[in-house]
């Protein structure tokens, strides 16, 4: 039987509204993952479409570690030819990502890539289930349940995410996962929660700086064990070598952004810092000057944030710490590197 409560509208009128039951939560959540399992099987129809995917270049990745090429990983010749073997006549797409996403990707390519993409595919619709359940202790609006879960399975972003078969659930979870911990004023176990993000390390990493200018070394502690650890892990997939080809290939993609290899990480079409500079002042200015600019800019937002979270702190309230952690996500992401 459905639970009831009363709350006021706009107006200040009493409003009935009907709680569910846990079974109608239940039934509601499996009508959901059979919407997006749905939706999952009719992108993987076409193969010509599915290819085009960025999962395509995460299962290229893949198959290079698998077969044992490792140290190749981040040799361009090798990724071209390793992606017109799969997918011929599809073009180039370059893969920037860290190393160890590649191992995780490696038992994919036992499958054939669509069924392989449908089975990433499921594991992120899972993902996304298990944040928005996760989110509902931290998230008390809407009140009633189904409404929270139409915001929480309408979100547009995370439909593209299962669309290309990315892997942007993963710092999504860590977000949260170290948001959590933060409530129960767990910082080393927020920081190592947060580490679990370096799939996107780009989109991270500024939202760290805020806790190194604010002093909170246990924070900082945490996240540095893991990334020791995936560093350790990224080195015995790919070895010095490959270390290097990583480094250099990030290097080339910053100081070439013109280059028709990197035609898809187009700095001026992305919505931060950097390509808010770049569009404006691209073609008036070298690149170096626009770096410059876009290292002090971000670099303000930060200290700034970084300030206002330690007033925040002073205020000893429980219900000052979302407000702050969501501009200083809102920080990070504009003062990431990549942004799209």
């Amino acid at each position: 039987r459905s639970t009831a409560y009363d709350r006021k509208g706009v107006g200040g009128e009493l409003m009935h509204t009907t709680e569910p039951t846990q079974r109608q939560i239940v039934i509601a959540l499996a009508f959901t993952f059979a919407a997006l399992f749905g939706v999952l099987l009719l992108k993987a129809l076409s193969f010509e479409d599915a290819q085009r995917y960025d999962f395509s270049v995460r299962y290229a990745a893949g198959l290079i570690v698998r077969q044992g090429n490792g140290p190749k990983l981040y040799d361009v010749q090798e990724q071209a030819r390793v992606q017109e073997l799969l997918f011929p006549g599809r073009g180039f797409m370059v893969d920037p990502h860290p190393p160890f996403e590649a191992l995780l990707f490696a038992p994919f390519t036992k499958l054939p890539y669509l069924r392989a993409y449908i089975a990433w595919g499921t594991l992120n619709i899972f993902l996304w289930m298990a944040f928005v359940l996760f989110a509902r202790r931290i998230a008390p609006v809407p009140k009633q349940t189904f409404r929270y879960f139409v915001l929480g399975y309408t979100f547009f972003p995370l439909w593209i995410n299962l669309h290309h078969g990315m892997t942007s659930e993963l710092p999504l979870i860590a977000y949260l996962l170290a948001f959590l911990s933060l409530k129960r004023k767990q910082e080393f176990q927020a920081g190592a929660s947060l580490g679990l993000g370096l799939f996107k390390f780009h989109l991270v990493i500024p939202f760290v700086l805020l806790f190194v200018l604010r002093g909170k070394w246990k924070f900082v502690a945490g996240f540095a064990s893991v990334v020791a650890l995936l560093a350790a892990l990224s080195l015995a997939i790919v070895g010095t070598q490959g270390m290097v080809s990583y480094v250099r290939l990030i290097a080339l993609m910053m100081r070439h952004p013109e280059n028709p290899i990197y035609a898809s990480i187009v700095p001026a079409n992305m919505p931060n810092v950097r390509g808010f500079f770049t569009a404006l002042m691209e073609g008036t200015i070298g690149l170096k000057s626009i770096n410059l600019v876009v290292a002090l800019v971000s670099g303000f937002f930060l200290l700034f944030t970084s300030l206002l979270w330690r007033r925040v702190e002073k205020w000893h309230r429980d219900d000052a710490l979302g407000p702050i952690f969501a501009a200083g996500i809102a920080v990070s992401l504009m003062t990431g590197f990549h942004l799209f």
